[in-house]
């Protein structure tokens, strides 16, 4: 049997204003998710940042709603990245937990 190329792809990126060894990094962190045709969205909690940087509910159509939802990498990373300081998990701020951690 011949060799096959291998092939390696990211598919997910967590952006979180915390340390990563924090205790609350994964309640504070956000989803870049690769979703095919260079395409990413930014969620967390089942819900989508749009580049207005507001979180929405999924729409039930996936037509215009999904397409103002999808960026590309760059575009997902640095939604993600403004947002991850507001991040809000029982009533506190990310930047707020990191602050009071020292970080």
């Amino acid at each position: 049997m011949a060799d096959r190329p291998v092939s390696v792809r990211v598919t997910q990126v967590t952006v979180c204003a915390l340390a990563e060894g924090h205790p609350q990094h994964d309640a504070y962190s956000i989803v870049v998710a690769y979703r095919g045709y260079d395409r990413w969205e930014v969620q967390r909690l089942g819900r989508y940042l749009s580049d207005t940087g507001t979180w929405d509910a999924p729409a039930p159509d996936d037509g215009p709603w999904r397409t103002a939802h999808l960026f590309d990498r760059d575009t997902a990373e640095a939604l993600a990245v403004k947002a991850a300081p507001d991040v809000t998990c029982n009533g506190m701020r990310a930047k707020d937990v990191a602050k009071e951690a020292g970080t």
